[in-house]
């Protein structure tokens, strides 16, 4: 909608006032350890995200409190369209591992996202043989054949 457009637009404009007056601070992290970054990807908001990455030169590889970067939360969520994006600004955090043992590629497939699982894989090259941890949430639900309790 054209309010929706609007409010997209805007929050660019902020985003990138922001930066031009705090300079250095664009890969900074909030108490969660979360960048502006995260956070632009949370909302789902690509023309913040696209701007990040490529004006501001956020980093895509910054990991919050979780040890997850921004591609966990495209993935997490089913955004389609950012997880591509930033798996072509970072092809190679697409294999880290969080605090509980998964890769953004674990988080596409327990959330049912056939088609970022395609792009991980093909596009950014994940390897679909990375090991989560033992103990993991990722791992209990894939033995029990569910997605993992959130």
């Amino acid at each position: 909608s054209r309010r929706d457009a609007s409010l997209r637009k805007s929050t660019v404009a902020m985003v990138q006032f922001l930066i031009e007056c705090a300079g250095s601070i664009v890969d900074g992290q909030d108490l969660k350890q979360q960048s502006a970054l995260h956070l632009a990807v949370i909302a789902n908001i690509e023309d913040t995200v696209r701007f990040l990455t490529r004006k501001a030169n956020a980093n895509p590889g910054v990991l919050d409190s979780e040890s997850r970067t921004p591609l966990f939360y495209a993935a997490e969520h089913g955004f389609d369209s950012l997880a591509l994006l930033l798996v072509h600004e970072y092809r190679r955090g697409v294999d880290i591992a969080d605090n509980q043992g998964s890769t953004p590629l674990h988080v596409a497939a327990m959330a049912g996202n056939k088609v970022q699982v395609q792009m991980l894989v093909q596009a950014g090259q994940a390897k679909p043989n990375v090991v989560a941890d033992p103990g993991s949430r990722t791992r209990a639900a894939a033995r029990a054949g569910r997605p993992s309790p959130r």
